[in-house]
């Protein structure tokens, strides 16, 4: 921009206009000049768009030039300002300092004066002197850091299959960090995970299988959710395990019975009662332990309890999603119960009709419609190994053709089949459904793949006639 001839040493009112267009609306903004002063022009170099907060003292460097007869100088000697605006600090300096010869000048931060991760804005600013007019620039940035976990790792020994709570504490450039969410893993296994309440802290339940007392190396890493918070390497320790008790140790052969005694009740339950009333029978797998559901806190707000459905625990770590069921059938909205198997979700996620899926690792995955109006809800998972066994059983209890006879066991069934497949497939049933070892995904379709497609030709109950004796004598 060149003054016309003829102009004033005087401060000046210059106006830049953008005009309408088809697809723009017009704009317009007064620039301040002096037609009698120099007007520099401040950039940064490099552009800051990320600034740890975590580290070493940040260094911010700015360049200030300006132009005269179309050549560019260095402006040496001018006084420049870096400030930071946001939420809790608007306007605030960092710091200040003077141009070399070469019109640069390096501002160096300390990591505490940028406040919490998060954007911002910074800007160097030029307040004007005798001989140069004001001037600034800014830029949109992101205060970076890194979360360190505090764990506490227990000292004694603990049970492995029972599960223990591990406490943590999440912090980030001195800071509590209070989202996102805390994973446990041994090997590539992942045995526990919880979100992070206020002031940072969490109590991440854990639970894996143990034959025998030994030792397991625990990693714990933080999971973020917002892009300016980076997870440190995991926390790893070792910790030292307890085998079951020798009651547990008779799982198993309780198992057994407990599964065939329970199969004979509910047939004579199911022959004593009409078969119109037969859906008034409360399930075999009715939850024992009813939890109180969480209350909505706005209106149209869904919320709910993941629990077992057989013993009513509430279910760490279930992966929600929200899915429309719209013509688009999106994701609304996805969330993870918390260790009490709690989980929300805002009213503008449930605004119209949608399926709730809910998924846990060693559970049955359901599916639920919901919509504005569902409130609270309770959500029960089927564990994978009392769904194995109860599809056996279920098969066992409609092939079972006598009336008195008590439905048989897994293993009764391997052993007396007379299809090798079935044999197969009950055994692969008892080892899933009474191993000590968790029941995946992967492991309980494998067992599934086992079972026989169509129901095997029952024998006949007619005694073959040999060829020969039906001859004439």
């Amino acid at each position: 921009m060149r003054f016309p001839e003829g102009a004033s040493a005087e401060a000046l009112a210059l106006t830049l206009a953008i005009a309408d267009s088809e697809t723009d609306v017009g704009t317009k903004v007064t620039l301040d000049a002096d037609a009698g002063k120099r007007n520099p022009s401040i950039s940064f170099h490099p552009v800051p768009h990320t600034l740890p907060i975590d580290g070493a003292p940040i260094l911010v460097t700015a360049t200030a030039t300006s132009e005269e007869d179309g050549v560019v100088h260095a402006e040496a000697q001018l006084p420049l300002s870096l400030r930071r605006e946001d939420g809790s600090a608007p306007n605030a300096e960092l710091a200040h300092g003077t141009t070399n010869e070469a019109g640069e000048v390096t501002f160096s931060i300390a990591k505490n004066a940028l406040g919490t991760p998060g954007p911002l804005r910074i800007m160097v600013v030029h307040e004007g002197g005798p001989e140069s007019a004001p001037a600034k620039t800014e830029i949109q940035a992101t205060r970076v850091a890194t979360v360190q976990l505090e764990v506490g790792f227990p000292t004694e020994p603990v049970s492995s299959e029972d599960g223990f709570f591990l406490s943590v504490r999440a912090l980030a450039a001195g800071h509590p960090v209070e989202t996102g969410s805390v994973e446990v893993a041994v090997g590539e296994t992942v045995v526990g995970a919880g979100r992070l309440a206020p002031g940072g802290n969490g109590q991440v339940p854990v639970a894996f299988a143990r034959n025998a007392s030994g030792t397991a190396t625990l990693q714990v890493r933080y999971i973020s959710t917002e892009p300016w918070l980076r997870p440190a390497p995991a926390s790893v320790a070792t910790v030292a395990t307890k085998g079951p008790s020798p009651f547990r140790r008779l799982g198993p052969l309780l198992g057994t019975v407990l599964l065939a005694f329970a199969a004979f009740a509910l047939r004579r339950r199911t022959e004593r009662k009409p078969p119109q009333k037969k859906s008034e029978e409360s399930s075999p797998y009715e939850a024992q332990v009813t939890l109180p559901l969480p209350t909505p806190q706005e209106v149209g707000e869904l919320v709910g309890r993941v629990v077992d459905r057989h013993d009513g625990t509430p279910i760490s770590g279930a992966v929600l999603t929200l899915v429309g069921r719209d013509f688009s059938g999106g994701i609304l909205a996805e969330s993870l119960a918390e260790a009490d198997g709690t989980f929300r979700f805002s009213a503008k996620h449930t605004a119209g009709a949608a399926t709730l899926t809910v998924q846990a690792p060693f559970h049955r995955e359901s599916q639920i419609s919901v919509g504005p109006a569902s409130g609270a809800i309770r959500v029960t998972l089927l564990s994978r190994r009392r769904g194995v066994l109860d599809d056996l059983v279920t098969w066992a209890r409609n092939r079972n053709e006598s009336a008195n006879r008590r439905e048989p066991t897994p293993a009764e069934i391997a052993l007396k089949g007379t299809n090798s497949a079935i044999s197969a497939w009950a055994s692969a049933v008892e080892a899933a459904g009474f191993s000590e070892a968790p029941l995946d995904a992967e492991r309980e379709a494998a067992v599934g793949a086992l079972r026989p497609a169509a129901e095997p030709p029952r024998e006949s109950a007619v005694v073959p006639v040999d060829a020969a004796s039906k001859r004439a004598p």
